[in-house]
């Protein structure tokens, strides 16, 4: 197949098995530069090694640990001479089914003091859940929002500030049992 990727420079989480392995895999036969991460040193060489040849690096991270996932990021943009792609494909059904895992924090910067509405939508533009709803002084704040009682799917997260509107979409997803 060919993507037309050649010198392409991309980052890959999780490089080292099923799908994030093929991904590393057809990007490196296409060409790209490929620099993926995984949390087994193992498999990391043995991916090196299966793939000796072409323009691919591992690096041991475990993307649960932010600083060193941003580290990691920084790091292979310089080797690499800058990002063309990144493929975030670590399983966020990895982690365990626990209370502290449904929440999500976001991070609000006020250069001044404002009124602010920071609320959760679901796909038709329902209000779901208020995260944050009044005057807020100067700074920033995290806010936190608590998802546990909710059902798995694509939310819009809207936060309202001086008459502009930014809005994130979140995916929350669950177990099946």
């Amino acid at each position: 197949m060919e993507l037309h990727l050649q010198d392409a420079r991309v980052l890959v989480t999780g490089g080292t098995r099923g799908i994030g392995r093929a991904i590393v895999e057809e990007f490196a036969a296409e060409g790209a530069a490929v620099e993926f991460c995984a949390r087994d040193a193992g498999e990391i060489e043995a991916t090196e090694k299966a793939l000796a040849g072409r323009d691919v690096r591992g690096v041991q991270v475990d993307v649960r640990d932010g600083a060193a996932l941003t580290g990691w990021v920084a790091a292979a943009a310089d080797r690499l001479g800058g990002l063309d792609a990144v493929v975030a494909n670590v399983s966020a059904l990895a982690i365990p089914e626990s209370e502290e895992n449904w929440y999500t924090s976001f991070e609000v910067d006020l250069p001044n003091s404002a009124p602010i509405d920071l609320a959760v939508h679901d796909l038709v533009g329902r209000r779901v859940a208020t995260i944050a709803s009044g005057v807020y002084p100067a700074g920033r704040r995290v806010f936190d929002w608590d998802g546990a009682g909710m059902r798995g799917g694509i939310y819009y997260v809207r936060l309202r500030v001086n008459g502009q509107v930014l809005s994130t979409r979140v995916a929350l997803l669950k177990n099946a049992h």
